[in-house]
């Protein structure tokens, strides 16, 4: 009798005992470039699009002394106002999406996870500059600016699930044209 109790109650302990279900989501944006938007009176919105998971990252700011062509380094609060947002889409999407007046009607966002705190560091340095002159009275300069965005204790609120990043770093190379005139 006692080699049943013993035989059932370690089934029950192996049966029961369970670290119950790992959900992992991720997000993959390691590869694809950082975009940003033309700033409209001090609202600036940096995207990476990964269209092969169908996936989209976004950092909304609104800053009064951030500009996109210069080196410069900014730490910014998420707020109601600055927005860290991921999205899961239906389908694939472009820059459209984020930067155009309307987004296209026919994309469905099928997951969304929203920055609820944190910090975003932004940091952008040149890193390569090329000039072309044309007729000896235009010079062309080309910088590619290195951008970083590093979130710090970002908490992450979707709809089913929740997630806190320690460190989650976007970053990407960007071409601007300056034009010179001789």
């Amino acid at each position: 009798m006692k080699n049943i109790i013993y035989t059932l109650l370690l089934g029950v302990c192996i049966f029961s005992c369970s670290e119950g279900d790992i959900i992992t989501t991720e997000f993959s944006f390691d590869k694809d470039s950082l975009d940003l938007c033309e700033a409209t009176t001090d609202n600036f919105i940096y995207f990476k699009i990964n269209n092969s998971e169908r996936e989209g990252v976004s950092f909304n700011f609104t800053s009064t002394t951030f500009t996109e062509n210069t080196e410069d380094s900014l730490s910014i609060t998420l707020n109601g106002t600055n927005r860290f947002i991921i999205r899961k889409f239906n389908t694939q999407i472009d820059r459209d999406y984020y930067c155009g007046l309307l987004p296209p009607s026919d994309v469905q966002v099928i997951d969304e996870f929203i920055g609820a705190s944190g910090t975003a560091g932004i940091k952008s340095e040149i890193t390569d500059q090329t000039e072309v002159i044309d007729n000896d009275t235009i010079t062309v300069t080309q910088n590619t600016y290195q951008t970083t965005i590093t979130f710090t204790n970002l908490k992450l609120n979707g709809n089913e699930e929740s997630f806190v990043y320690e460190n989650l770093v976007l970053e990407g190379n960007r071409v601007i044209n300056d034009t010179i005139v001789k």
